[in-house]
């Protein structure tokens, strides 16, 4: 059996671009503007493109 490892939204984020740009306090301020959440015109995407 293989065994799955639950990471952070930061460390998934890190893995994906490469580059150490999430501190802890930037995800927490992330969280406390609400992204990620709402739907439609409201919401708010954790990043920006």
């Amino acid at each position: 059996m293989y065994q799955v490892k639950v990471r952070s939204l930061p460390e998934i984020i890190f893995m994906v671009r490469g580059r150490n740009e999430w501190t802890q306090a930037k995800y927490e301020r992330y969280i406390k503007e609400g992204r990620g959440r709402g739907s439609g015109k409201d919401y708010k995407p954790w990043l920006k493109i």
